[in-house]
């Protein structure tokens, strides 16, 4: 079973491709991270893959259930919602996937007094709800300190071993098994094996 696949996958903005991607399968089981320098493309394929940006040139079919967590830097600081809130909004198990990371008693906290790091693991939370086959996540680790960042690779090994897949853009060192690397170098993804 094929969980994502791209055909002749170009991503940018505009007309003008960033990177180019080309034929690319996601089967279960897997945990592929997303690796580059600065200003390669990994946001910029992540946000593709999950349909948030238009492809410059080819397709991208996500062929199962799958859930995306964006940076948190670029949702409003002050949105008028709580944790609990933004949760119930992926339609799952709200008080659940809070608890899977660490949040099962914030979700009454509001939005605008949350941490950086407990506004992450709220998107974390929101995706896992959801109860998808494919993560798609870009920089998940942002504003963690080490323990948040234990129990992130914890979630996304459980998810994994499930039978789920993970696609993330990781900002920093994540202990957590991956099978596959995608590099993007010179406007290119270069997958290689994990």
């Amino acid at each position: 079973m094929t969980l994502l696949t791209t055909q002749d996958l170009e991503i940018g903005y505009g007309r003008r491709p960033v990177v180019r991607a080309g034929e690319l399968t996601v089967a279960p089981g897997c945990g592929i991270r997303v690796t580059g320098d600065n200003g390669s493309g990994k946001s910029t394929l992540l946000a593709t893959l999950a349909g948030a940006l238009a492809p410059v040139r080819g397709r991208c079919l996500r062929l199962a259930p799958w859930a995306w967590v964006p940076q948190v830097g670029g949702l409003a600081p002050d949105l008028p919602t709580t944790l609990g809130e933004l949760v119930d909004l992926a339609g799952g198990a709200t008080h659940d996937a809070l608890a899977q990371v660490g949040l099962g008693d914030r979700q009454r906290q509001p939005w605008s007094r949350s941490s950086g790091g407990e506004r992450q693991r709220a998107l974390l939370a929101r995706a896992l709800a959801s109860r998808p086959r494919l993560l798609l996540l870009d920089e998940p680790d942002s504003h963690l300190d080490p323990a948040t960042r234990q129990l992130l690779a914890a979630c996304l090994e459980a998810h994994r071993a499930g039978g789920g897949t993970w696609i993330a853009v990781l900002h920093g060192a994540l202990s957590v098994p991956e099978t596959a690397v995608w590099r993007c170098h010179q406007g290119q993804v270069h997958h290689e094996p994990g």
